[in-house]
């Protein structure tokens, strides 16, 4: 069973994998404005979500959140250079800023690796919302492809944990979760603006 779980987990991987590299390749073509401090936060979180799934024992989950780590941090430098990304010094961007990083700091104040991760999913909720904003605003920044793919591989991701510990469950749940709200509000809000134009 753990062989089929690990090859689940490296499918989710190789999924993900394409829809971040795709992901990369809009933003350099300047077809994707990422949200500068949703990745910056992604990019904390996924380090320490890493550790604190790797603490609290997952192992064939652990491909996925290592990979975000490598892709987080490409994605974040990408959105600092000129043309390629959204989000500056406004009081929004700065306060989510630091509540996301008040959270993170709350994760080395932890003693339990459970709380930890509650305290990072908070974070990494506040850096969703700031692109989920973004993405209402102006649903062609976004690829849909990207958070539809990534949604796929979520869900494999969940199923890769394969274990009767619920709080596993939490980080694959969360992302599985953020990745389908990108992408029902991308759909969502395309149609709007469509309609808006015809």
């Amino acid at each position: 069973m753990s062989h089929v779980l690990a090859a689940i987990g490296i499918l989710a991987v190789i999924l993900i994998s394409i829809s971040d590299l795709s992901y990369v390749k809009a933003i350099w073509r300047r077809q994707a404005q990422p949200h500068r401090y949703t990745w910056f936060i992604f990019l904390m979180t996924a380090l320490v979500i890493f550790g604190s799934q790797f603490a609290l024992g997952s192992r064939d989950s652990l491909f996925v959140f290592g990979w975000f780590v490598v892709v987080n941090l490409t994605i974040f430098c990408l959105s600092l250079t000129r043309g390629r990304g959204e989000g500056g010094l406004d009081w929004p961007n700065s306060l989510a800023l630091v509540i996301a990083l008040t959270s993170i700091t709350l994760w080395f104040a932890m003693s339990s690796a459970l709380m930890a991760l509650v305290c990072i999913l908070v974070a990494d909720t506040i850096g969703i919302t700031l692109s989920l904003i973004k993405t209402w605003r102006d649903p062609s920044s976004e690829p849909l492809m990207m958070w539809g793919l990534g949604s796929v591989a979520a869900a494999l991701n969940v199923v890769a944990v394969g274990s009767p510990e619920w709080f596993l469950y939490l980080a694959p749940l969360h992302l599985l979760l953020c990745d389908v709200l990108m992408a029902i509000t991308i759909i969502m809000r395309r149609k709007v603006v469509s309609v808006s134009v015809s």
